[in-house]
């Protein structure tokens, strides 16, 4: 009886422990992430103020102000809504179902953020590859992409190029999704680290550091793997290449 409680109470800390655990980490989303993309906002939307005060009208010179404020405001808004699926999936389990992953790519590339770079983007896949995740896996998708944007240098052309197919794996079928660029890339020090929580490596780029955790979290839960590697194998300076490996879903 006294064993029984006990083990009672331990497994009530432990769930205790990491609702807790959870709670903070989507403070950390809000507080961090949500705060960088506001002061963006902000900044854009002061500038274009200043020129209204100044020349008492705004002309087309100053729309990308003005597009680039409403496009983090989105974002925002956008993070919102996915802490609130996660925090749901949380709380009453991550509920799976079969999905397209050709689809939800086809879709995150299309509400990729890389309007007035020179960006391109090429996509090949096959006709369609079904897994077992959620709706979530095009936030995993969207997070890749976005990665590659935000770590490249302006100045620069950035080829990105995304393939899903279906390969076997230790007897079994996945769905293989390959996201690659020809951006910077990942010294090999930063690649173990790079999922981990607050881990940003050397980058340029202001935020939580909390992406990459939260895409290798959501695809463990879709019982898959995420790595990361160089895109020219043993030269990272050639570009970094993501590789997610998805159980396909039996239909």
């Amino acid at each position: 009886m006294l064993i029984g409680m006990i083990i009672e109470r331990k497994l009530a800390e432990e769930a205790l422990q990491v609702a807790k655990a959870q709670a903070e980490l989507y403070v950390d989303l809000m507080c961090h992430d949500i705060n960088n993309m506001n002061q963006v906002a902000m900044g854009n939307l002061e500038l274009a103020v200043m020129k209204l005060e100044q020349n008492g009208k705004l002309d087309a010179s100053d729309l990308p102000l003005l597009k680039a404020s409403i496009e983090s405001l989105s974002s925002s808004s956008r993070l919102i809504s996915n802490v609130q699926k996660l925090k749901s999936t949380s709380s009453e389990g991550i509920s799976l179902h079969a999905v397209d992953a050709v689809k939800l790519m086809a879709e995150a590339i299309g509400e990729s953020g890389h309007k007035g770079r020179d960006i391109s983007i090429e996509f090949s896949h096959d006709e369609k590859c079904i897994v077992k995740a959620n709706a979530l896996l095009k936030d995993v998708f969207a997070n890749l992409i976005n990665n590659s944007i935000k770590h490249s240098r302006p100045e620069k052309p950035l080829a990105i190029s995304i393939s899903i197919r279906m390969a076997m794996h230790d007897g079994d079928v996945y769905c293989r999704i390959v996201v690659d660029d020809n951006g910077p890339g990942i010294p090999d020090d930063l690649k173990e680290k790079l999922f981990q929580r607050f881990s940003r490596g050397q980058t340029r780029v202001k935020g939580s550091g909390l992406g990459l955790y939260l895409a290798k979290t959501l695809v463990e839960h879709y019982g898959g793997s995420i790595n990361v590697e160089d895109r020219v194998q043993g030269d990272y300076t050639q570009g970094a290449r993501f590789v997610i490996m998805l159980p396909v879903a039996e239909v």
